[in-house]
């Protein structure tokens, strides 16, 4: 039995609604998951775990030939997360708060769009994770890859692109394809995203370039502040369902209820307005403005159209 088989064996032996197994996975969600979710070129998944609602299938685990992959909404610690099978089976799978199951500090997965729940995930994962160990205790060790081989991916503006060889990177960042101070470059094992620039295999590959200006006296020895990738925010206009059930506070009968009123209205012009029918708790309310902007429908739009944000 090769290796690919005892997992799908072990995989087969759950039984979920959220669950979908080798040939069982549906295409429209396979095609998804190759697309939402951090997959290496190459890769094939063996299994899928969806977590959304209406099953959609943008947010869940999924199972490969490499490895374990997840992608979270934005309420999640961890959006994307990746780890090998090597990593994996030294991996401490704990459940988490109420809704998530951490197997890496670089892999969580939020179930609660899915119908599996932590003790039912947490003992999938283990009983994998005991196939793993007994498959590498007696399985010769696979050689590592030459780092020419090593896959990245590549963030612009909040886009992602890949994955590309080292060889393929330092092309494009010597024709000026690629700016290494703004790109983030990601690849399997790494906690978080880096700006090329700061990465190992990527460093001195054009010419230095010219000094900033000297730092001003009063900020010598403060820690300068992160460059997180931007996460987009919800278009209260135009949301789907979905995605209010992503912000906080919001339940199906609320997401519902306001898509109901929008159509009513033809949408909502002001915050006020939205604050008013949801009737949440201030603090609750202050957060899904933070991650919302409300851009008027078009048909309400004569002249000049304003977005708020906030």
């Amino acid at each position: 039995m090769s290796f690919i088989d005892g997992l799908l064996t072990v995989c087969d032996k759950y039984m979920n609604e959220s669950w979908y197994v080798g040939g069982a996975i549906p295409k429209k969600k396979l095609n998804r998951v190759m697309t939402e979710f951090p997959i290496p070129v190459g890769e094939e998944i063996i299994a899928v775990l969806d977590c959304t609602v209406f099953g959609s299938c943008k947010y869940g685990l999924a199972l490969g030939t490499k490895g374990v992959y997840s992608n979270n909404d934005w309420t999640t610690t961890r959006r994307q997360g990746a780890i090998s099978w090597d990593e994996f089976a030294h991996a401490n799978i704990l459940p988490h708060q109420k809704y998530e199951v951490d197997i890496s500090a670089n892999v969580i997965v939020n179930i609660s769009g899915s119908r599996m729940n932590q003790e039912q995930l947490v003992d999938l994962l283990k009983n994998i994770q005991h196939y793993i160990i007994s498959w590498f205790k007696n399985t010769p060790p696979v050689p590592t890859p030459q780092q020419s081989d090593v896959e990245w991916l590549l963030a612009i503006e909040g886009k992602q692109y890949g994955p590309y060889s080292v060889e393929m990177i330092k092309e494009m960042i010597s024709s000026g394809q690629v700016k290494q101070e703004v790109t983030y470059g990601w690849k399997l094992g790494m906690d978080q995203w880096l700006f090329l620039s700061d990465i190992d295999e990527f460093k001195q590959q054009s010419a230095p370039p010219t000094p900033p200006p000297l730092p001003d006296m009063a900020t010598i020895g403060q820690k300068p502040a992160s460059n997180p990738i931007p996460i987009q925010k919800v278009e209260l206009n135009t949301a789907s369902i979905e995605d209010l059930l992503a912000l906080p506070g919001i339940d199906l009968s609320m997401a519902k209820r306001f898509t109901d009123e929008r159509t009513k209205r033809n949408g909502f012009s002001s915050f006020t307005e939205v604050r008013e029918l949801l009737n949440l708790q201030p603090h609750l309310f202050e957060e899904i403005r933070k991650s919302t902007l409300l851009k008027p429908i078009a048909s309400n739009i004569s002249g000049n159209g304003r977005m708020i944000d906030f």
